[in-house]
């Protein structure tokens, strides 16, 4: 995989995040957000606190950022 493939694929990534939180999170009522479900790590909510808090951590080790942080830190 060459630079611009990467890039092209980080692009395509975070498009998709932008219109999934704008197409179903976003218009959530903050109770149904919050509900307790049962799978998984929660709530909708707790799912996408997880979500976003791994991909902090992969896109820090991928550009070598905290690196001890991700190796080392409980998830």
């Amino acid at each position: 995989m060459n630079a611009d493939s990467f890039r092209r694929l980080y692009d395509n990534y975070f498009a998709l995040i932008r219109r999934l939180w704008v197409q179903v999170v976003a218009p959530l009522p903050p109770e149904q957000f919050r509900r307790p479900a049962g799978y998984s790590i929660g709530s909708f909510r707790n799912s996408v606190v997880h979500k976003r808090n791994m991909e902090d951590r992969w896109f820090s080790a991928l550009f070598a950022q905290n690196y001890a942080l991700f190796v080392m830190s409980p998830l």
